[in-house]
């Protein structure tokens, strides 16, 4: 009977070990890209004749959602926000959050660059709507010339996707095997 208490004790201490490599292994960063294409209602044909795209590096650590790195490329209009949002891909969502802008050029006269960054909470729900792949960066653009009317619902989008990590993945089949073995040798 001890002998079990002590094995319980053990096989707790172990899941415990595994589930917290496993959420650290979460954590690493991951990468996004932004393109017209995936804008719902986009039709605006410059923005995807110039290329128009953007990509960021982002992770979830606890409730916060950090977004580094991030560049855009040939946006035709003027950015004047870059935010994650919450919706399904091809639907129009809700703001969470607003990231910084700091740096933009319109080196050709016409395309513009840059770079953004920041990070923002997110509630519970919304943690699970980004393990559903609901979340999505979006670039609003101010337009010119005959893309003057910019495009108020983004120029460029880009749905945050959570891919585990294959080390998580491995630190579960480990922890399955271990208790597989254990339930066995109690059999």
């Amino acid at each position: 009977m001890k002998i079990q208490a002590a094995n319980r004790i053990c096989m707790k201490k172990i899941l415990a070990i595994l589930a917290v490599a496993g959420s650290v292994s979460l954590c690493q960063a991951q990468t996004v890209t932004l393109n017209s294409f995936n804008e719902p209602g986009n039709e605006n044909v410059d923005t995807a004749v110039y290329g128009s795209t953007a990509s960021a590096q982002f992770s979830l650590t606890g409730s916060t959602l950090t977004i580094s790195s991030g560049s855009f490329l040939n946006l035709w209009g003027a950015p004047i926000a870059v935010a994650v949002w919450d919706g399904a891909a091809g639907t129009v969502g809700t703001e969470l959050f607003a990231l910084d802008i700091t740096g933009a050029s319109n080196p050709s006269g016409n395309l513009y660059n840059g770079t953004f960054n920041g990070a923002g909470s997110l509630t519970s729900g919304q943690i699970t709507d980004y393990g559903a792949d609901d979340l999505y960066l979006n670039i609003t653009t101010v337009g010119q010339g005959a893309f003057s009317g910019g495009n108020a619902n983004g120029e460029v989008r880009g749905q945050l996707v959570a891919v585990p990590e294959p080390a998580t993945m491995s630190l579960i089949a480990v922890g399955s095997a271990a208790w597989f073995a254990k339930r066995r040798k109690k059999a």
